[in-house]
């Protein structure tokens, strides 16, 4: 499972996500935690330096029983610059 934790403004500014990813804000991680499989390895990813907030939400998560989890070295940026698969997140106008 991979889990976008870009803020939406962000992900608006770059509505790119890796293929299949899951959109959940750091914010929202602890009250959709029961999405999050526990058997499964977990693929965290933001765009901010050194993957900060993927490496906070995995400790969080960690510290919470979901084991199997890591963030993506390099984040969405480095993903989208290898050209990897990617999928358009279109926003509803408001």
């Amino acid at each position: 499972m991979v889990l976008d934790l870009r803020p939406d403004v962000e992900l608006q500014q770059n509505p790119f996500s890796i293929r299949g990813a899951i959109h959940m804000t750091v914010e929202e991680v602890d009250l959709r935690q029961q999405e999050i499989p526990r058997d499964r390895d977990i693929i965290l990813y933001c765009s901010c330096p050194n993957e900060v907030s993927s490496a906070r939400v995995a400790l969080r998560l960690h510290r919470n029983g979901i084991l199997r989890v890591r963030p993506l070295l390099g984040g969405v940026d480095v993903w989208i610059g290898h050209n990897y698969p990617t999928d358009f997140h279109a926003f509803a106008a408001s």
